[in-house]
């Protein structure tokens, strides 16, 4: 397909950061790939000292461009200040679009994002400029917009207005693949669930000094690190090697997790990890014996599909979860993974120990994952569509707005 300009907005960060960065990341390269000029837009940064970060507001990784509109990298000294660089990247961020669609007309925009007034405003940029506009959409909002009725109606409202003001939905899993269908059944809809660079795990790694378990993520799923904690507790002993968890949270959550490993007393059995570097962390995973990733049985887990799942699975070591949401659709028990039979801390505690025990069985068990990921996850197998999913999505955009200016 002919060289066309895609652009993203509303980003949070890039080109590092956690699980929501990586996928953008990957889509964008994706992009690149399938022959498209890619240009990513934050309106200000949000990166602490102490974080990798870019070095420089404007930049280019994996050929993909980046500007940070305000000027700024690292996140504002207090709330002051942080609102008036989002106001003024905001600013400048419509300022850079007509820049762009000056040298090249921008064909789409990608969002990922459920803020109604952020998709209203990406929405009225869109339509002053006369390009598509596309959701990644990777979660149920009604399941994170608080307890009690108010916030489940507000949650639903929000899930509907949002989808509804894009052009296109890209959603991650089927359940809100069925979301989309059932509040705006007309909308386009191309489904990309979890991807993963395939590449950064095909380095071979030496044998660590010690065996360990893994689990990554971050403290805002506080509950789910306390549940492995409980299992991994359940079947310590001279047989089991340490559990790594590496982890990223503020001051706060680290500190009550300092207090629940000191509670059950694992000693230096329990290592955390903070601050790696994406080459760091692979290695980790690959030189680990298993990966854990339990999922809850909530509407949030099965809704969602963790990026962790595509990089577990690309490592090569086996993944132990639980048969919730998206792992049904993609994950077979002792087939491509371990798979305990409820989220329970007896059960996901025993299924730890046999996975260790497997022997030859769990590394099987983890080349079928690394060929599942091949075959589903490698984020090359997406850009053309994509592509040709944005660029169609712009025609029919483009229709409307001659046939409104006749």
């Amino acid at each position: 397909m002919a060289n066309h300009q895609i652009i993203f907005l509303s980003g949070q960060g890039f080109p590092y950061g956690r699980a929501g960065v990586q996928r953008l990341r990957l889509i964008a390269k994706s992009l690149v790939d399938a022959g498209a000029s890619v240009t990513v837009l934050i309106k200000t940064g949000n990166y602490r000292p102490g974080e990798e970060a870019p070095a420089n507001p404007i930049g280019e990784a994996d050929g993909i461009n980046y500007i940070y509109c305000s000027g700024k990298i690292l996140r504002g000294t207090n709330p002051l200040s942080r609102t008036l660089n989002k106001l003024y990247g905001a600013l400048k961020e419509f300022k850079h679009v007509q820049a762009i669609n000056r040298r090249q007309r921008i064909r789409g925009a990608v969002i990922s994002t459920l803020s109604i007034v952020e998709c209203l405003r990406c929405w009225i940029v869109s339509r002053l400029f006369g390009f598509s506009i596309v959701m990644n959409y990777v979660e149920l909002k009604s399941a994170l917009a608080g307890t009690g009725a108010f916030g489940e109606v507000w949650g639903e409202n929000s899930d509907g207005l949002a989808t509804k003001l894009m052009d296109g939905i890209l959603p991650i899993s089927r359940i809100l693949h069925q979301k989309v269908a059932g509040k705006n059944p007309q909308k386009p809809v191309l489904r990309m669930p979890v991807l993963v660079d395939m590449a950064r795990f095909e380095a071979p790694v030496p044998k660590p000094e010690r065996d360990y378990i893994l689990y990554c993520g971050a403290l805002n799923y506080l509950e789910v690190v306390i549940f492995i904690l409980d299992a991994y507790k359940a079947i310590l002993d001279d047989t089991i090697p340490p559990l790594y968890l590496v982890i990223h949270g503020t001051p706060t959550q680290l500190a009550r997790l300092r207090l629940e490993i000191d509670k059950r007393e694992f000693g230096t059995s329990v290592q955390v990890f903070r601050d790696l570097s994406d080459d760091a962390l692979a290695r980790m995973y690959q030189q680990a014996r298993c990966l854990l990733i339990p999922m809850r049985p909530t509407r949030q887990d099965q809704a969602r599909f963790p990026h962790k799942i595509g990089e577990y699975l690309a490592s090569g070591v086996p993944l132990i979860t639980t048969p919730v949401g998206e792992v049904n659709a993609f994950l077979r028990h002792e087939e491509n993974a371990f798979i305990a039979a409820a989220y329970d801390v007896a059960a996901y505690g025993r299924m730890i120990r046999h996975a260790l025990a497997a022997g030859d069985k769990a590394k099987a068990v983890g080349l079928a994952g690394r060929e599942t990921a091949r075959q589903h996850f490698d984020y090359r197998l997406y850009g053309p569509k994509l592509l040709e999913f944005i660029v169609g999505l712009n025609e029919s955009v483009e229709s409307v707005r001659k046939g409104t200016n006749r």
